[in-house]
């Protein structure tokens, strides 16, 4: 009977030792995964921050290119606003000049009358 007991109880470590090693490969295999998992989180980190740093490099050029489009446009906007104003006045220049050859136009008109009521 005793070579029977420890048969079984043989038997029992025997299942408990292949249960444990099945549990144990089990658990390694899920380290591994986990060790694999952490690496590519590493190289995602790795591949995120050097994207962060392309984004924010083309942020700041983007901002530095609208910003000088801006002040190119404010720039032409004064050019032009001058244009507009140099143009009013010689729209105004020309004006007085009108109104000065007319008035020489009558001057000189009345002067023809009076000459030729002279003459007469």
């Amino acid at each position: 009977m005793s070579k029977q007991v420890s048969r079984e109880k043989y038997e029992k470590l025997k299942d408990a030792a292949n249960s444990w090693m099945k549990e144990c490969q089990i658990l390694r295999n899920k380290l591994e995964r986990i060790t694999q998992l952490e690496e590519e989180i590493f190289h995602l980190e790795e591949e995120n921050k050097k994207q962060i740093e392309i984004l924010k490099k083309q942020q700041k050029d983007m901002v530095e290119s609208y910003q000088n489009k801006i002040n190119n446009l404010e720039r032409e906007i004064l050019r032009k606003d001058g244009k507009i104003e140099r143009l009013e006045d010689s729209n105004n220049d020309m004006k007085e000049r009108y109104n000065e050859l007319r008035e020489d136009i009558r001057y000189q008109k009345r002067y023809r009358d009076e000459q030729k009521r002279f003459r007469d």
